[in-house]
């Protein structure tokens, strides 16, 4: 697929509904390389911008920029056009105390990637900033390489992001070895940027606001950051062993009775597990021993992705922002319940189900027609690190499988974020590791200092999950 100086490849509409929807921030990411200790640095900055070039051409939507609509009919709205970065930054933090083999021996800990260091965007944009869809960074310390990547979460998601580093991966390879034409070359499908099926719905579905609390439309334009935003966090990483997961989904399923008075348990993912004892543990650590008042409740949003939901689905690699939420609401009361582990693991579950096509078709419906997209939030923002919070899993993300070639050091060794997280107060699963690196689950936790101490404290929690930093 080629791309021209005004071409992006995307057709119309270039940012859907569901799109518009989306956290207006940058996501990033750092993927950790070892190298040998002659290695030449040049060398790979070569390497890489060859095969960023081909990836531009492979994905030329990521050269460009978000820009602001002027719609006096919706206030807020995104289009993307050319003028984003088209080259690699770089790095050279070799004369810095930073050692690949050290911080690999402290399981690469997320303390070390101060948010200003390692990419080539904030979070968030300052006002008037340039947005661009993408931006890589390679930092070269000693020992290894570190990629810091940017993505514009409005344009692309976790799933886009994992095709992205696919692609990038594949051009490395090729870059330094043309005989893997055939293992390099990247396979995508001719419908990535239909984003016609997220744009509109059909007239069956009103399109109310009312339709779906899950959202949240607030009653002015927000001036600033939100509250959760402007919060300082501790952000931690924990490790869920391949016996831990195991024993955690024992004790995260449920168990109901039988028309023979037997017992039968009922289907829960691992993921769903995982996401039931991160919302238990963060609602155990904030209010455990507190006073509150009445009897509030708490929301719990897992994102999910919408592309194999729809019918027909849409294609694997459909590359654009195809999040929805399952969201969950419980009494705080009954969270802090001994036992409660399976019911809301239960409740996750039902609540990823919940979400089919016609429920992502209504959600279309009612995001094509709000009036002012500055006012629009998922319902769990309101009291984001608070009563309630947000999850993220790229557990299924292959990214430690992608080779990248002997010159870059084969494959990334370690996945981690700046140590402010992802974003203020996303709690995400991380790319299940492989055996030779252990195995199981790395949790990405960002709380207050005072509730991440109460949550490391909480047996329940250190059963299952230890944290990589002593």
């Amino acid at each position: 697929m080629g791309s021209t100086a005004d071409d992006l490849g995307l057709g119309e509409p270039k940012v859907s509904s569901l799109e518009q929807s989306s956290p207006p921030y940058w996501n990033r990411s750092i993927y950790c390389f070892k190298l040998e200790s002659d290695y030449k640095q040049e060398e790979i900055i070569c390497i890489l911008r060859e095969a960023l070039k081909a990836t531009f051409l492979d994905l030329p939507v990521l050269t460009g920029q978000l820009v602001p609509v002027d719609d006096e009919k919706q206030p807020g709205k995104k289009d993307v056009v050319p003028g984003g970065n088209k080259e690699l930054f770089v790095k050279d933090l070799t004369s810095s105390p930073l050692d690949y083999d050290h911080l690999k021996a402290n399981q690469f800990p997320i303390s070390t990637f101060d948010d200003e260091t390692f990419w080539a965007t904030p979070c968030m944009p300052a006002p008037g900033e340039k947005c661009p869809v993408f931006a890589a960074q390679a930092n070269f310390i000693k020992g290894g390489w570190l990629l810091g990547i940017s993505f514009w979460h409005l344009i692309m998601d976790g799933t886009a992001l994992a095709i992205t580093l696919r692609v990038l991966a594949k051009n490395c390879l090729l870059v330094q070895d043309s005989s893997n034409q055939g293992q390099a070359s990247s396979k995508l499908s001719g419908a990535i940027y239909n984003k016609s099926r997220l744009h509109e719905s059909g007239p069956e579905y009103k399109g109310l606001l009312s339709d779906h609390p899950e959202y949240v439309f607030l009653p002015d334009v927000p001036t600033g950051p939100p509250p959760f935003a402007t919060i300082p966090l501790k952000v931690e990483v924990f490790h869920i062993s391949p016996a831990s997961l195991k024993a955690l989904k024992a004790a995260a399923t449920p168990v109901v009775e039988t028309d023979s008075h037997g017992k039968e348990p009922l289907w829960v993912s691992t993921n769903d597990a995982a996401s039931a004892l991160i919302w238990r543990s963060l609602m155990v650590a904030t209010y455990e021993g507190t006073d509150y008042k009445d009897e509030p409740l708490s929301c719990c949003q897992v994102a999910v992705n919408g592309r194999p939901k729809m019918s027909p689905p849409l294609p694997a690699d459909y590359f654009g922002c195809a999040l929805t939420f399952g969201t969950n609401y419980l009494p705080i009361s009954s969270i802090l319940v001994p036992g409660s582990l399976s019911t809301m693991a239960l409740m996750i579950r039902q609540s990823i189900m919940k979400v089919t096509a016609s429920y992502i078709d209504s959600v279309v419906a009612t995001i094509h027609n709000v009036p002012d997209y500055r006012r629009f939030i998922p319902s769990s923002f309101v009291d984001l690190l608070g009563r309630d919070t947000v999850q993220t899993s790229w557990s299924a993300f292959p990214l430690y499988d992608y080779e990248w070639g002997p010159a870059l050091g084969g494959k990334c060794e370690r996945v981690r974020a700046p140590k402010l997280g992802m974003f203020n107060g996303l709690q995400t699963v991380l790319p299940a590791l492989p055996e030779s690196q252990g195995g199981g689950f790395e949790l990405m936790i960002g709380l207050e200092p005072h509730v991440m101490e109460k949550l490391k404290a909480d047996p329940v929690w250190s059963e299952y999950c230890k944290p990589i930093e002593a």
